[in-house]
């Protein structure tokens, strides 16, 4: 028994505990503040127990707090990166500037200046036997299609020069093919009147020529 005492004692909360310890020391005051007073045949009444005050405890959820704090460590944190991306900014305006003005002192240099005369005048030259090729190029083409201009113009001037050729040559055949009808004919006339001359000279009959 005594151990399941002493377990429920320290069982308790400490709550408990606490209204425990505030009643025996308000015990041990009025004890103390009292006078005391002889024995008496009457007894006092009894003081009436002190009702205990309860005390009422605040919990927080998890997170409530940090809940809280969210927003004023998102805005810290909004203007931090505000405030580096506009120093970055800054830093790059001015080393942009900065590479301007040397690319600038050194364009401007009597060095860069003869090293940009120099690399003008290779263009120059360069440009100026590209032009050069081409124009060759471009005279080597048009010389050739005068060439076969020509020799088209005198392959065609061939082809007609023997087709009259050829057509000359057929009416020449055709007008001596022609004369040698006529004097076929002319000779069998002539033979013909021979001949009949020939029969008609035995008959005495006298033929006068003309």
């Amino acid at each position: 028994m005594a151990r399941r005492r002493s377990r429920s004692r320290d069982s308790s909360s400490p709550d408990q505990r606490g209204r425990r310890r505030n009643r025996k020391d308000s015990g041990s005051d009025s004890d103390r503040s009292s006078p005391r007073s002889a024995p008496s045949s009457s007894r006092s009444p009894p003081a009436k127990p002190r009702r205990p005050v309860a005390r009422t405890r605040h919990y927080r959820r998890k997170g409530e707090g940090h809940k809280e704090s969210q927003p004023a460590q998102s805005n810290g944190r909004q203007e931090d990166a505000a405030a580096r991306l506009a120093k970055e900014e800054e830093m790059a305006q001015r080393i942009e500037e900065r590479v301007r003005e040397r690319v600038e002192a050194t364009m401007q240099s009597e060095a860069v200046q003869r090293q940009i005369e120099a690399r003008l005048r290779e263009e120059r030259a360069a440009l100026e036997q590209k032009v050069a090729r081409q124009l060759e190029l471009e005279k080597a083409t048009l010389l050739e299609k005068k060439r076969r201009e020509q020799d088209e113009r005198r392959r065609k001037q061939e082809e007609l020069d023997q087709i009259l050729l050829e057509n000359r040559r057929k009416v020449e055949e055709a007008q001596i093919r022609a004369e040698q009808d006529r004097q076929k004919r002319q000779g069998g006339q002539s033979q013909a009147g021979q001949q009949e001359l020939l029969r008609i000279r035995p008959m005495g009959i006298r033929v006068v020529e003309t």
